[in-house]
């Protein structure tokens, strides 16, 4: 009988400064792997007919140890039939955000020196009319400052203008991709460039995928970006604000500005805390309690920053004295029951990070790491199941967020009976899924999405728009929606629906 890999877990505290990379690197192969019903020996062939000499002792290392093997995570991806590029992007995301995190690994499966077919490949790979975001990826690399090529910066500005558009399409992995490839222009000699281009995207009237384009610039921290997303802080839009904080939760991980320079956050957040709109709030408390603790002190002198977060967990263990992480453990057993798999301990654990972290960057990353694991489909069908059931509103909210993060754009016919729902909140997120889904929202849907509240009106601008619906054209000039709503309506109708791949 086949050798049966214990199940990984991270045992770092849940209120600790640090997590564990490496376990979740080697979970997530391990368990896509096990989930396809394949040994280590059957991967191993598996790869080997697809030139990647990996033997099964040495997958099962890197499974164990987490390597950032990027022949292990493109093989992987390959054999499994992933999205192209998806489990090596979800990975340099999680790294580049953790900075303790492994390093790239180049000793097996990767090219050596630069090549100038390599790089011509690399480029001709995104002059096609839909490139997929592991096209990208390669792009980004062979425009690293490592790869001795590269475009000029007038050649360079439209591709740039073009991904960042993209990633506003993009649904589900195919956003992994795109975000991973800008983030890893941002870090190169076209930082500063990028930088310009996504500025002047984010503030374009009704750009409906703002919140996208501000993970790449926060990979890396200067002065000017901490100032001029400080400004955002107080925007009219209150998702530029949220999106703002955010990157600035990034930046602060990632340690590469000074004390002095983050003193200059203090009176941009107190000033936006003047603003008493409760979302606006929300953001910049959990702003704050990211701040280092003299930071933080300085902040609460001026706003109850606790009044506007969430009730953290009474205890942060993983005991049953922590009712969030044992409702976190039932999901995760009903998704692993799904499919008849064994339990995941280390599943559970990004269950309850997603759901209930009060640290947004961390939050993400768990986010992130199911949407691209073999557990991202049945995760969203137990959330849909389960929000019917689910009484506490937090909770509600919190599953309402994951259930939308989880859905691949895939058809999801049983997502349509949240529309019937009396709760506004659930009739948006069935709004959200059938949009990204690709379908068709009904009359009445419309009618109720654009006569709701502004969440309800600019997602039912934005789910008409990702299935390219002709209805979209006449709310260019409807009467009662916002200017902003109308410009959103504008944007979409110039492009052509969603991105999945």
């Amino acid at each position: 009988m086949p050798k049966v890999s214990p199940a990984a877990d991270d045992r770092t505290p849940l209120a600790g400064s640090r997590i564990d990379i490496p376990v979740r690197i080697g979970w997530l192969l391990r368990t896509h792997r096990m989930v396809a019903g394949l040994s280590l020996r059957e991967m191993s062939l598996e790869l080997t007919e697809r030139g990647v000499g990996l033997s099964a002792s040495t997958l099962s290392r890197i499974e164990t140890e987490g390597h950032r093997s990027p022949a292990a995570l493109d093989g992987y991806a390959s054999v499994l039939g992933l999205p192209d590029g998806v489990l090596r992007g979800t990975i340099g995301l999680l790294c580049r955000t953790f900075r303790y995190a492994p390093p790239e690994s180049r000793e097996v499966g990767e090219p050596g020196r630069p090549s100038l077919e390599r790089f011509s490949a690399a480029c001709d790979g995104i002059d096609v009319e839909a490139p997929s975001g592991g096209a990208w990826m390669r792009f980004a690399r062979a425009h690293s400052h490592t790869s001795g090529f590269g475009l000029p910066v007038r050649l360079m500005e439209p591709h740039l203008v073009r991904i960042n558009a993209e990633l506003g399409l993009a649904v589900g992995t195919a956003m992994i991709t795109r975000h991973e490839a800008l983030s890893s222009l941002r870090i190169g000699p076209y930082g500063d460039l990028l930088e310009d281009v996504t500025r002047h995207e984010i503030l374009v009237p009704g750009h409906p995928a703002v919140d996208r384009l501000f993970g790449p610039l926060s990979d890396r921290p200067t002065p000017s970006l901490l100032h001029w997303l400080n400004d955002l802080l107080s925007h009219e839009r209150v998702e530029l604000c949220r999106s703002a904080t955010y990157a600035l939760q990034s930046m602060l991980l990632s340690g590469d500005l000074d004390a002095r320079e983050w003193a200059t956050l203090v009176p941009a957040l107190v000033e936006a805390w003047s603003d008493p709109d409760p979302g606006r709030r929300s953001a910049l408390a959990q702003l704050a309690t990211a701040l280092p603790p003299e930071l933080q002190r300085e902040v609460r002198r001026s706003c109850d920053v606790d009044a506007a977060l969430p009730a953290p967990p009474p205890d942060w263990s993983r005991s049953r004295r922590n009712r969030h992480y044992e409702r976190a453990r039932e999901l995760g057993r009903a998704v692993c029951a799904r499919l008849g798999h064994p339990e995941e301990p280390l599943l559970d654990r990004l269950v309850f990070e997603s759901l209930f972290e009060i640290r947004g960057v961390r939050m993400a990353h768990a986010l992130m790491l199911l949407r691209a694991s073999a557990f991202r489909d049945p995760f969203a069908e137990v959330l849909l199941n389960e929000l019917p059931r689910t009484r506490d509103e937090d909770s509600r909210t919190a599953m309402r967020r994951a259930l939308v993060s989880m859905h691949q754009g895939r058809p999801l016919p049983e997502g349509a009976g949240l529309l019937e729902s009396e709760d506004d909140a659930d009739f948006v997120t069935g709004v959200r899924l059938i949009g990204s889904g690709g379908g068709v929202l009904p009359d009445a849907a419309v009618e109720r999405g654009l006569g709701g509240d502004e969440e309800a009106r600019r997602h039912t601008v934005t789910a008409l728009g990702q299935a390219n619906d002709p209805r979209l054209r006449a709310l260019r000039e409807r009467a009662g929606l916002s200017r902003e709503l109308r410009d959103s309506a504008v944007w979409w109708s110039d492009r052509s629906g969603r991105i999945l791949i």
